[in-house]
């Protein structure tokens, strides 16, 4: 397995992530400042590990002499899973939430990554 800084970038920056979120939930009281900082922590969270989810999917499924997507590289598709889950989590404290809601964040989500990876892939041929 190849050695990868950004790698370590992104995993900090997901752990960090995952850890503010964890103090603030235990440790803070309730306050729209808390929630603020939960929020923000829960997408840097959210965003690193999509994004090393997706580079070690990228790094099985890629043949030899092919070089993969890195996590840094990702981190843009990580940010729109997050954005699509904060927007879930958010309609679901509105209890607005429904299976309606819920297929058109997922359709949104794929549809946006449609349209990423074709227009990286248009840039690469040109």
């Amino acid at each position: 397995m190849r050695v990868s800084y950004t790698r370590g970038v992104v995993l900090g920056l997901a752990l960090g992530g995952w850890a503010v979120a964890l103090i603030v939930v235990f440790a803070w009281p309730v306050s729209p400042t808390t929630q603020a900082v939960l929020y923000a922590a829960g997408f840097a969270g959210l965003s690193g590990t999509w994004a090393l989810l997706r580079e070690s999917y990228y790094l099985r499924r890629s043949a030899e002499g092919v070089n993969p997507p890195t996590a840094i590289g990702l981190l843009g598709s990580g940010m729109r899973f997050a954005t699509a889950v904060e927007f879930g989590l958010w309609l679901q404290s509105l209890r607005m939430l429904t299976t309606v809601y819920v297929i058109l964040l997922v359709v949104s989500y794929l549809f946006l990554e449609y349209l990423f990876r074709s227009a990286e892939t248009r840039q690469v041929g040109a």
